[in-house]
């Protein structure tokens, strides 16, 4: 096996490390206001959006009420629900087992076709499955809803749910990759929180639209990977830094 290219990758930020060794490093907000050596708000702004536009993309609704919403689509009775498992239980295990196919598939070829592109189908991809969730809520069909739901898991599984947790690491240096991280982190797990509380609660609001919010997040996600997002593929950090520094900019 070939390493040499990894190899060249890892010499090359080594000495970028050795030659920024005495600089002091900056603060968070240095960072963010764009205050540093290198301006890394674009980058900085590529991280932060994608791990604040995962949880809203609507997986964890997915998975957390899976159950509570295909019981619902259904129409299963009080009585049918307490006969464990139902055919809602069962449909939730499948979708599951197809979020776990997709990460190993979306991991498979991510190197092979870039990060953009596979977070621009992924997205695009969710935004149409969360269409048909809504879509077959209205019309009323149980097993439209389930196929839309695999759908979204395969869809959001694949790219958007995963690429999001890469990019730090990916598109950041290192001295602003701790900080940034942190609050990448922090922004994501309030996120989590937030759409796990509001979840049920637009349910109640706006019953069969209750994907429509989330269908707007992936578009927006999709428009995000067309026209800002970096692409590391086959680059290393200071190749990364030197070609998206800057402001934010599309």
């Amino acid at each position: 096996m070939d390493i040499a290219f990894e190899l060249d990758d890892l010499l090359t930020v080594l000495e970028y490390s050795r030659q920024t060794d005495y600089v002091p490093q900056p603060t968070m907000w240095q960072v963010l206001a764009g205050k540093t050596e290198i301006d890394l708000r674009h980058l900085v702004f590529s991280v932060l959006f994608l791990m604040l536009s995962q949880q809203w993309a609507g997986g964890k609704g997915v998975m957390f009420y899976s159950t509570e919403i295909l019981s619902d689509s259904f129409h299963l009775s009080d009585e049918e629900i307490k006969h464990i498992p139902t055919i809602a239980q069962l449909l939730t295990l499948g979708i599951g087992a197809v979020g776990l196919f997709s990460v190993i598939l979306g991991m498979c070829i991510l190197d092979k076709v870039g990060r953009r592109t596979v977070l621009m189908v992924s997205s695009l991809a969710t935004a149409i499955s969360s269409a048909l969730i809504v879509i077959g809520s209205k019309v009323d069909i149980g097993p439209v809803v389930a196929a839309a739901m695999y759908l979204f898991n395969l869809s959001f599984q694949s790219g958007a749910g995963f690429i999001p947790y890469l990019c730090a690491s990916e598109l950041l240096p290192y001295y602003a990759l701790g900080s940034i991280s942190g609050l990448a982190t922090s922004i994501n797990c309030l996120t989590l929180f937030i759409v796990s509380f509001i979840f049920p609660i637009l349910d109640k609001a706006i019953g069969p639209y209750l994907f429509v919010p989330f269908i707007v997040t992936s578009f927006v996600t999709f428009l995000f990977a067309v026209f800002m997002m970096p692409e590391a593929r086959g680059k290393s950090i200071v190749k990364v830094v030197d070609q998206y520094k800057g402001p934010i900019r599309c």
